[in-house]
């Protein structure tokens, strides 16, 4: 079971009242929840990425994303494409409130 399958297995979530949401990697989190799942009936990303590489190009700090992706966007970009988001928001079907800062 998935943590949301227990808590609504033991009475504590209702399966047709599910939302999720989260910001900065919790909103990333978010937005790919969204694309691979209808289950959620909300959602609410706050600040969250939907491409890596534009990401990876914009951070203070970028060293994270060799982690996370196996190398450097031209050494892996097969694996920076297949985990954005971005590339798969025609399967969304939850209603979503996105949330950016100003800067």
């Amino acid at each position: 079971l998935t943590g949301i399958d227990q808590l609504i297995q033991d009475g504590i979530a209702d399966p047709h009242r599910l939302a999720v949401g989260g910001c900065s990697h919790g909103g990333s989190l978010t937005n790919w929840l969204i694309t691979q799942t209808d289950r959620f009936r909300a959602a609410l990303s706050c600040a969250g990425s939907v491409e890596f590489v534009s990401d990876w190009g914009a951070a203070d700090d970028a060293s994270f994303y060799r982690y996370w992706f196996d190398g450097l966007p031209w050494q892996t970009p097969q694996i920076y494409h297949k985990e954005s988001p971005i590339y798969y928001l025609d399967r969304v079907r939850t209603p979503t409130h996105i949330c950016t800062g100003a800067n």
